[in-house]
């Protein structure tokens, strides 16, 4: 696990290796955190297919560990609008919000996360709601 998480961010494919062989053991907060990290690279890498199949993984084998589903559903937020599947996106960070009970010892704060992340999202989906359509703008050039 020591070597996983050293490597992580520096040497992404030794990560994934060292990952691999902690999500191969028994199941604990290391190999969550682990399981994360897998996703995390896969999606940096643009591996959409990837990272939203990694992610199911984390959410389905490690319900217990709920900081890092919470974790997993805000970066599937994250790949979700990659894929332009914004209404998903929006599902998954209503799920962390509706679900996720922040404990004092997380180093992040979840929540907040999800909030910006939701009124970002839909900030944008307002934004583009109120654009005028380019088939709109042409007609008005017509007359």
């Amino acid at each position: 696990f020591a070597l996983a998480r050293a490597f992580y961010g520096e040497d992404n494919e030794k990560c994934l290796m060292y990952s691999q062989q902690v999500i191969k053991g028994p199941i604990s907060v290391r190999s969550a955190e682990c399981q994360y990290m897998v996703a995390e690279i896969q999606y940096q890498k643009w591996d959409t297919l990837g990272c939203k199949k990694t992610l199911f993984i984390l959410i389905d084998k490690y319900p217990d560990y709920e900081y890092w589903v919470a974790r997993g559903f805000i970066l599937l937020s994250d790949n979700y609008l990659r894929m332009n599947a914004h209404l998903k996106a929006k599902q998954a960070l209503q799920d962390v919000l509706e679900n996720y009970e922040k404990d004092d010892s997380d180093p992040l704060d979840i929540l907040s996360i999800a909030k910006e992340k939701l009124q970002a999202l839909e900030t944008t989906k307002n934004t583009l709601q109120n654009e005028t359509p380019q088939e709109e703008l042409l007609k008005e050039n017509e007359d």
